[in-house]
C-alpha cells in the first residue's frame, strides 16, 4: 500500500464539481461495461463502482493514483479537497435516498498485514468504508465473513457473494447494493402481454409475460446520439427516477452502449411531458460481477498495477433488481410507441436499457435482453 500523506478529518462546504463529475463518467463506465459483458439480462452500479475505487484512491501513489486520478477527472485535485467533497457528497445522497437505495463498500484485509491506522481511519471516516481483517489462509472461513456483511449491509437480500476466497489474497473490496421503491403509478393494472426477442440466434424468440399497465404523465425525449427514446417514470416519496432508453429499431441495444458515453448526464433527465399508456413487463436481475479489470473496461490497453508488497485483490459488486407491479427492486428493453384510444403507448416488451438515477447520480445500470 502506497504511503498516506496525514490528512484531517474535516468535511469542506460542498461544491458542485465532485457530483458533476462522477455523474458524467456514469455514462462511460455503463457503456463500456455492457459492451464487455455478454449475458442478455445484467444489471450494475457505476456510482457504487466509482466509490470502490476511493479506498484505493486514498492508499495509492505513483502511476496507480495518476491512473485513478485520471479516470475520475480529479487530476488537478488535492486528496484533500476530493476525500471532503466525497464526504459531503456521501451525506447528500444518505438524504435524499430516504432508504430507497441502500449501498456499502467494505475493504478487508489480512490479519497477518498491519494497514496503517491512518488509512483505516479514513476509510471509516470519510469514505464511510467498513475494514475488518479476516484470516485468508482459511478461504471458506473469510468467505462466511464477507458473505455476512453482505446480508446485513441489504437487508438478507444478498445473502451469499463468494464460496472462498483466493489464495494469496491480501486485500479485497467488496461492494453491495439494494434497491427498495415504489413507482408512482395511478391505477395501475396486471395483464398479460408478450415479450419479444430477437437477441438469441437472430430468430424472434416470444415470451408471455405478466406486466403492469396505467395510463401516466410521462417526461421523455428522443436522444439522437443512441437512436433512442428516452421515457422517465417517478418512484414514490423519492427523488429517484426509473428510466428507460427504448432502442427506436427493435432489439438494437447495441447502438445505445456504443454510443451512451456520449450522452451527457444532463440529457438523462428528460423535459417534455405527455400522457401515455405504459406497459412494463415484471423482471428480476441479479448479477455478480468481478471489476478487476475495470480500467481494462475504459482503457482497454491499460490496467492499474501496484507494484507494493501490498496490492487489492479483486472488487466484487453483487446486484439485485426486482420490477413487480408497481414495486422495483434496473434491466434493458425496447419500447413500441402506437396509438391506442388516442394516447400514445410506451410498451417495454423487447429488449432495453434502464437507469435508476436522481439528478447527479446513477446508482444502478441494466439491460434487459430476455424475459421468461
Amino acid at each position: 500500500m502506497a504511503k498516506l500523506c496525514r490528512y484531517p478529518l474535516f468535511v469542506l462546504l460542498l461544491s458542485s464539481f465532485l457530483q458533476l463529475t462522477l455523474a458524467d463518467i456514469a455514462t462511460t463506465i455503463i457503456a463500456s461495461v455492457f459492451k464487455k459483458t455478454k449475458t442478455l439480462n445484467f444489471v450494475m452500479s457505476p456510482r457504487l463502482l466509482i466509490e470502490s475505487l476511493y479506498p484505493i484512491y486514498v492508499g495509492a501513489g505513483g502511476d496507480t493514483l495518476r491512473e485513478i486520478s485520471k479516470f475520475l477527472k480529479i487530476e488537478d485535485e488535492t486528496k484533500l479537497r476530493v476525500l471532503t467533497e466525497f464526504e459531503s457528497d456521501r451525506k447528500r445522497i444518505a438524504q435524499s435516498l430516504k432508504g430507497t437505495v441502500t449501498m456499502a463498500t467494505a475493504l478487508f484485509g489480512s490479519n497477518k498485514n498491519k494497514i496503517p491506522d491512518e488509512y483505516t481511519n479514513i476509510l471509516i471516516g470519510i469514505l464511510n468504508t467498513d475494514y475488518q481483517t479476516v484470516d485468508f489462509k482459511r478461504p471458506t472461513a473469510a468467505a462466511k465473513v464477507i458473505n455476512e456483511w453482505v446480508a446485513n449491509n441489504t437487508d438478507n437480500h444478498i445473502t451469499h457473494l463468494i464460496d472462498k476466497t483466493p489464495l494469496g489474497a491480501k486485500l479485497m473490496l467488496f461492494s453491495a447494493l439494494y434497491f427498495n421503491g415504489n413507482l408512482s403509478l395511478p391505477n395501475p393494472k396486471e395483464i398479460t402481454e408478450t415479450f419479444y426477442s430477437t437477441l438469441i440466434g437472430g430468430t424472434e424468440s416470444r415470451f408471455n409475460v405478466s406486466a403492469t399497465l396505467t395510463k401516466i404523465r410521462l417526461q421523455y425525449d428522443f436522444l439522437k446520439e443512441i437512436n433512442a427514446d428516452i421515457v422517465s417514470v417517478p418512484y414514490i416519496k423519492s427523488k429517484v427516477k426509473l428510466v428507460f432508453l427504448i432502442p427506436k429499431e427493435k432489439n438494437d441495444i447495441q447502438t445505445i452502449e456504443n454510443n451512451l458515453h456520449k450522452v451527457n448526464v444532463s440529457r438523462l433527465a428528460p423535459k417534455k411531458r405527455k400522457t401515455f399508456e405504459l406497459i412494463i413487463p415484471y423482471f428480476t436481475v441479479k448479477s455478480t460481477q468481478n471489476y478487476k479489470s475495470v480500467f481494462e473496461y475504459i482503457h482497454d490497453d491499460r490496467t492499474i498495477s501496484y507494484r507494493s508488497k501490498t496490492f487489492l485483490q479483486d472488487i466484487i459488486q453483487k446486484i439485485e433488481f426486482k420490477q413487480f407491479k408497481s414495486h422495483s427492486q434496473g434491466a434493458s428493453g425496447r419500447a413500441s410507441l402506437h396509438r391506442s384510444n388516442g394516447l400514445a403507448r410506451i410498451s417495454l416488451l423487447h429488449p432495453f436499457i434502464f437507469l435508476v438515477k436522481d439528478k447527479f447520480n446513477i446508482y444502478l445500470a441494466g439491460r434487459i435482453g430476455l424475459i421468461k
